[in-house]
């Protein structure tokens, strides 16, 4: 249980969920009728302003903390905000937060050890104004039927700042929801009353994060994602929470690029982080009867093939496409097929972004924090199976590696005779085990890194020959149902087809002896697990 935060110089886990909300349905945001239901006392407007300070090369973002002087009225506030660490949740931070004399940051009253940790090797002098929010809040206190307190705060204003002489801004219309006492389950409760009756869609990014983009819209998300180090003795329930989060996170990041950017490495990893989670729900499923689950693992689906063809127009365009057209410099049926599939990249991109802003994509996102924070896992009949969520992960991750191994060496026997089918069912099947020892090398120590290197080898040019073997019928989709008044040109785009599927055969023959050569490594690289008895060998 959460404590209401009584000492405004302490610190502590602050957990928010920001939600935005579009201007024309504020009014109506603010009548409905659930607001009144929980409201516990009447509401308050303020006028805030807040200034986000840091040194000339951002040394304060690049470790993700934040640090504003925000005034309310007479009163001068300064705010550290830093990452909660591990095992906290989607939703936490470290806040901490003093009132101070005047409009600059005073970094000595940050007497916390961890505070003054995330300021080692920062000095106040070096540090200057960056940019400033000037929003109008208006906040109610909301009590759950399960004695959750909520503030509701709904903020309306804009980020501004100023860049040599020129000034940048952007609106600000949001939510927050902050927990002040009981579970962070109940944040996500009300998100979804909340979506039921007006859209909204969650905001991963900071106000922080905005501004700095305002400064700098070049500024490189973290889009891999981050290495996973599980406690020796942690339980499988822990770990389902632990390795979700971090997959989360991955997801999150790549999200904001595909909305705010054309960096072509944000529908990758988005692709990556959402086949990610599948195969961590795919590992725990039989421990979990849970429809939500189900539920969970079905839209998971379709958000991957939601960024499927934008994907693959961007490996066809810069992976496959680029060499080929470099060599065949002036070749107008390879710059038309070019500028065609560019179009439909475009198009592609569009329509991704209309699935991440729609109402279906959200309620899977406040569905899937719900029941990670309300660990929905434990809504379930306790028997022999599920009672192996609160023991050790460890034996679990033997089996589970074992079977994944076994399964791959099955569909790779004679590998060389596989046709493409059973080529493409195996590098599934090495993706998942490839997932599975990233999510748990950590309980293994450095003997995992020779088996995982190679493991990703293979992975890697098996994609190549998935790709090159798929170039045919992606061309033929992408080409050949066109207008036929377009029949003079498409002529042009049928030779430059020819060229690519051409130098893509040649390709193919120098691939093949390669990934052989990858196959051969990995049949020789040890096992790092336990090897399991094989009745309890599962996949």
């Amino acid at each position: 249980m959460l404590k209401m935060l009584s000492n405004p110089s302490s610190n502590s886990l602050e957990y928010e969920l920001k939600l935005v909300l579009n201007p024309v349905d504020l009014q109506r945001f603010r009548r409905l009728p659930i607001l009144s239901q929980l409201a516990s006392g009447r509401g308050r407007t303020q006028q805030l302003k807040s200034v986000y300070f840091d040194t000339p090369d951002n040394a304060l973002r690049s470790r993700l903390v934040g640090l504003r002087v925000r005034s309310i009225a007479k009163r001068q506030i300064q705010c550290l905000k830093t990452p909660a660490g591990n095992g906290a949740g989607d939703l936490a931070r470290m806040e901490w937060e003093m009132d101070i004399a005047g409009e600059l940051p005073q970094l000595e009253k940050f007497e916390d050890s961890l505070a003054s940790q995330h300021l080692v090797g920062i000095h106040a002098e070096d540090l200057a104004p960056r940019f400033a929010t000037l929003v109008s809040r208006r906040t109610r206190i909301l009590e759950t039927n399960t004695h959750d307190v909520i503030e509701l705060a709904i903020d309306e204003g804009r980020i501004s700042a100023q860049l040599n002489g020129a000034e940048y801004s952007e609106p600000v219309c949001e939510i927050e929801l902050e927990l002040k006492s009981g579970s962070p389950k109940a944040l996500y409760e009300l998100a979804l009353a909340i979506h039921r009756e007006i859209p909204v869609r969650v905001l991963h990014q900071t106000k922080a994060e905005r501004g700095y983009r305002l400064l700098d819209a070049s500024l490189k998300y973290s889009l891999k994602a981050n290495s996973i180090a599980l406690n020796s003795a942690i339980s499988a329930e822990s770990a389902i929470q632990e390795i979700m989060y971090s997959c989360l996170a991955h997801w999150k990041e790549a999200e904001t690029v595909v909305l705010n950017s054309h960096d072509t490495e944000g529908v990758h990893q988005l692709r990556v982080a959402l086949r990610r989670m599948h195969s961590v729900l795919r590992l725990f499923k039989p421990l979990v009867h849970d429809q939500q689950v189900d539920y969970i693992q079905g839209e998971l689906k379709w958000l991957i093939s939601a960024a499927g063809l934008a994907r693959d127009l961007d490996v066809f365009l810069d992976e496959l496409l680029a060499p080929i057209t470099t060599h065949f410099k002036g070749d107008n049926g390879l710059f038309d097929l070019r500028r065609q599939i560019e179009r439909k990249r475009e198009m592609a991109y569009a329509g991704l972004r209309d699935v991440l802003k729609s109402h279906r994509y959200t309620q899977l996102l406040l569905s899937l924090g719900r029941w990670l924070e309300g660990r929905g896992w434990r809504e379930q009949s306790l028997d022999e199976t599920s009672a192996k969520l609160f023991n050790p992960l460890r034996p679990l991750t033997d089996v589970w590696l074992q079977g994944l191994y076994t399964q791959t060496l099955k569909l790779g026997d004679k590998f060389s005779d596989l046709s493409v089918k059973k080529r493409h069912r195996l590098r599934i099947s090495i993706k998942r085990l490839r997932y599975a020892t990233e999510f748990f090398s950590s309980l293994y120590g450095k003997k995992s890194i020779p088996f995982v290197k190679r493991l990703k080898v293979l992975q890697d040019q098996l994609g190549v020959l998935n790709d090159i073997a798929a170039t045919k019928s992606f061309l033929a989709a992408q080409i050949l149902h066109e207008d036929e008044q377009a029949h003079t040109r498409n002529c042009s785009l049928y030779g430059a087809a020819g060229i690519v599927i051409g130098w893509q055969s040649h390709d193919a023959l120098n691939v093949e002896h390669t990934v052989c050569q990858a196959w051969e490594k990995f049949l020789k690289a040890k096992p790092f697990w336990n090897t399991p008895s094989p009745e309890g060998v599962a996949t």
